[in-house]
């Protein structure tokens, strides 16, 4: 799946960066590497069906897998 948002960070648990779009939804983000926060960026992942974040957000986790700038 391929979604639009801006990366933020929540500061729950051990910290977790968040993929918020522009109509609202959330998505938690599990990536390799930190992604750019406050930058709108093209976010191409899969949901993981049987992730729990350690963030506790209660966001469905969007695993990256490719991060572009928007």
């Amino acid at each position: 799946m391929t979604v639009t948002g801006r990366v933020e960070r929540e500061d729950l648990g051990a910290g977790v960066q968040v993929l918020v779009t522009d109509d609202g939804r959330r998505f938690a983000l599990r990536a390799r590497e930190p992604l750019p926060e406050g930058r709108a960026v093209e976010v191409d992942g899969r949901l993981a069906e049987d992730a729990v974040g350690i963030g506790m957000t209660g966001d469905p986790v969007l695993e990256v897998d490719r991060v572009r700038p928007v």
